[in-house]
């Protein structure tokens, strides 16, 4: 297992380059000038140059991208362009928020996926496997942000059960974790029903059920176990792309994380503020995926070996 997980992490490193590249040319790439809107629309070209040099703007690309790098691995993320704060708090904070979110989105669609799509497997064609399919379907293919209205409206303008949003504890975040968490879980459940489906069927299974082992025993230790492969693949991209995601749905929710502070950040033209946001979310990313490699070892040890 060690060894496998050697290997993971050194293919890490020109992927954490590559990250490091793309979250500093996406930006430099863009059309505009951080350095004029910092200086304002009437401002003589000398202010807008000397913002320039203070902020290194005036260097070549290659420069500004190895000046960034020897920064980053030092553990500086740059001072705000439009505040003048450290971008490494102000990131970490809004980090926090969205992490709980993303989690807090990620159990409930865990729990309700996976229950959801196995019970549909079991019971497969009957009335509960063609309901719980045909809203999975619905929770997939809603907005995000149009979901999050309706919960909204629903559950704190007509029925005020939960806050509408602004805060960073766990029960104001239950909506927002809902709106996020909701295409996840029906993906997980189409995708649990699918794989169990196919792995109800083989020899295993039934030889499981000839030696007189119960239906809940099978179900869990035998057929969910060996069903998890894909699974867990569909669990850990729908984890990144809840902390893409949640961009929208903190926007509806007004809850400072990283998606308001990234789109605030876009707004000012922040160069710091939405190169670091943008870094953290992408290793973040790439952190899932290796978990996801590990876990795949841990379900199916065969894999250790390639």
């Amino acid at each position: 297992m060690l060894p496998y997980i050697l290997r993971r992490l050194i293919h890490l490193i020109p992927v954490m380059i590559g990250v490091t590249l793309c979250s500093f040319l996406l930006l430099k790439l863009a059309p505009g000038d951080p350095a004029e809107v910092l200086a304002g629309i009437e401002a003589n070209p000398e202010v807008i140059e000397a913002i320039r040099r203070k902020h290194g703007l005036d260097q070549p690309l290659p420069v500004q991208y190895f000046y960034y790098l020897g920064n980053l691995m030092l553990g500086d993320f740059g001072k705000s362009i439009s505040t003048g704060l450290d971008v490494g708090p102000m990131m970490w904070r809004a980090l926090i928020v969205t992490l709980k979110l993303s989690a807090l989105g990620l159990v409930l669609a865990l729990v309700v996926g996976i229950v959801i799509g196995a019970v549909a497997a079991v019971r497969q064609n009957s009335f509960f496997d063609s309901t719980s399919m045909l809203f999975a379907l619905f929770g997939a293919a809603m907005p995000n942000f149009w979901l999050g209205l309706l919960l909204m409206w629903t559950l704190s303008v007509t029925f005020p059960i939960f806050p509408a949003g602004g805060g960073t504890d766990l029960y104001s975040l239950i909506l927002p974790a809902i709106t996020l968490g909701t295409g996840a879980m029906a993906l997980i459940a189409r995708m649990t029903r699918a794989s169990m489906l196919e792995v109800i069927r083989q020899d295993y299974i039934r030889t499981a059920y000839a030696n007189g082992l119960s239906p809940p025993i099978v179900i869990i230790r035998h057929a969910l176990k060996n069903a998890m492969i894909p699974i867990s693949t569909v669990i850990g991209l729908q984890f990144g792309y809840l902390l893409g995601g949640s961009v929208a749905t903190e926007i509806v929710f007004a809850v400072p994380g990283v998606g308001q502070l990234l789109v605030d950040g876009i707004l000012a033209r922040d160069y710091p503020v939405v190169q670091s946001t943008m870094l953290m979310v992408a290793i973040i990313f790439v952190l899932v995926n290796l978990i996801t490699d590990i876990s795949y070892a841990y379900f199916d040890p065969r894999i250790r070996l390639k």
